[in-house]
């Protein structure tokens, strides 16, 4: 049975509001919360380093006075949620209480009307004030676990935030950003075993969709995007 995903990115503390549209499923890619540079004094309570740039405290506090919004959003249809590196707050546990069906996809596959999902929260190292930072070797380790599944057929939809090495990752400097690891791991793997759809954001200057091997890749970074997906 087809489905309708709708997936959004890098919204940082704007919760979209996409109108008269058809969707099962929301699917956010990351960098949700807003953005607040924490003063010193909260910075020594939190035992935050200094250049930390968002305070989880205040996240907290701003999704408080959004719940309604993402009821409206969701419209009683799962939320699917993968953090980005400026999300130092987990919001599922709060949405949940407030009766949105939200899940957390952090290296885990979940299952919502047949189709099976995984997040894959990390980007590469940026020099460590950001959330989700991993160094090479660790980045690796993570791929490796990654590669596993794949070859277990357990993913259908990868919800990274960070695009792939040259796939919808040129910054406003021009230089290509994405994750090297991954795209060597989408380029070697084989195209029966990739998921269908890979959905992330990150990197705003180069949103995009398009096919990769077969594969579905969407950058919806500071966007929304409606996607057919077949169970």
């Amino acid at each position: 049975m087809a489905r309708s995903l709708l997936h959004f990115s890098d919204s940082h503390g704007r919760v979209p509001t996409p109108g008269p549209v058809e969707y099962d499923i929301v699917v956010c890619s990351g960098d949700l919360l807003p953005d607040y540079y924490p003063r010193k004094a909260e910075r020594e309570r939190l035992n935050l380093p200094w250049a930390l740039p968002a305070s989880p405290a205040r996240q907290e506090q701003w999704l408080k006075t959004q719940l309604e919004k993402f009821k409206t959003l969701t419209r009683g249809k799962p939320f699917l949620f993968t953090p980005g590196n400026h999300d130092f707050y987990d919001p599922v546990p709060m949405l949940c209480e407030a009766g949105v069906d939200a899940h957390n996809l952090t290296e885990r596959v979940v299952e919502i009307a047949g189709i099976r999902f995984y997040g894959f929260p990390y980007v590469p190292w940026a020099g460590g004030a950001f959330n989700y930072e991993l160094k090479p070797p660790e980045m690796q380790t993570k791929i490796e676990a990654l590669i596993a599944l794949l070859n277990q057929d357990a993913i259908d939809v990868l919800v990274a935030h960070c695009p792939p090495y040259k796939m919808f990752d040129r910054a406003k400097n021009g230089l290509e950003c994405g994750n090297m690891r991954m795209a060597k791991l989408l380029v070697e793997m084989p195209e029966e075993k990739l998921p269908k759809a890979y959905l992330c954001g990150h990197v705003h200057s180069d949103a995009g969709d398009g096919r990769f091997r077969g594969m579905y890749v969407s950058n919806a970074a500071t966007k929304m995007r409606l996607i057919p997906i077949d169970e």
